[in-house]
């Protein structure tokens, strides 16, 4: 594979990758047996490292983190030009294409998150993916959960837990579970269950779908969609402006 670029936005190193590359990334690590953890930078997530020094180790010790969603986007275009980030990518966009290449490449997945009544349906919507265990995101001890894992012997680990706890956890018990890949997706776990409702195409299209999910769930998002990206616009100019004082 050729080298991957990163750029730095406030303190983490975010990958300017397609979706094929990190497909092949993910596949790499499973036939030759790598270690890897992967995650995600959002709007939240930038705004939640922006002065949490904690927070931006635990990102930086993960070997890729992937841009998700819009707001990161312009974010890396504003600060490191058009030319130089070509790549928009969502995980809502990413993970069918994952479970794509998973049941192709004959991939074993084992899921950790969200609820019970979710993750049954991950067998059910994705006929030929070979999923070799669950463990919902409410019951668990870390012992019993490494033990299942390991005992169920996936290549990819799906962590879906929300940020930061699932990237604190993986970093936690990166050294007691066997799995190539351990990738967090948050609340896209609900994707691969076939039950996240997703915007109009053209709010897609054209970068608002958020306004689609604010819509859909206004109690838990409006802050973080609300004051998060005015918070996210400000920062970002100002970080502009000081790099270039």
């Amino acid at each position: 594979m050729h080298r991957i670029k990163s750029y730095n936005i406030f303190g983490i190193k975010i990958a300017d990758i397609s979706y094929n590359e990190l497909l092949d990334y993910i596949e790499d690590a499973v036939k030759n047996k790598k270690r890897v953890l992967i995650t995600y930078a959002t709007t939240h997530t930038l705004n939640n490292v922006y002065k949490n020094s904690k927070l931006k180790n635990i990102f930086n010790d993960f070997d890729l983190i992937h841009m998700d969603g819009i707001g990161t986007f312009y974010a890396m275009r504003f600060l490191f030009g058009i030319r130089n980030i070509k790549n928009r990518t969502t995980g809502s966009d990413f993970y069918p294409k994952l479970i794509e290449r998973a049941i192709k490449s004959k991939w074993q997945m084992f899921f950790w998150g969200d609820k019970d009544d979710v993750l049954k349906y991950i067998n059910i919507e994705n006929e030929g993916m070979i999923v070799c265990g669950y463990n919902d995101g409410y019951n668990y001890n870390y012992e019993d959960l490494c033990k299942n894992v390991n005992r169920s012997n996936p290549d990819i680990l799906i962590v879906g837990l929300g940020t930061p706890l699932q990237e604190s956890l993986v970093l936690k018990l990166r050294y007691k579970l066997n799995p190539k890949v351990i990738l967090a997706v948050g609340d896209g776990i609900k994707v691969f269950a076939g039950i996240r409702k997703r915007g109009p195409y053209i709010f897609r299209k054209i970068g608002l779908e958020w306004i689609y999910r604010l819509y859909r769930e206004p109690r838990r998002l409006w802050r973080r969609y609300l004051v998060g990206n005015p918070l996210l616009v400000f920062r970002i100019f100002k970080s502009k402006f000081l790099k270039n004082k």
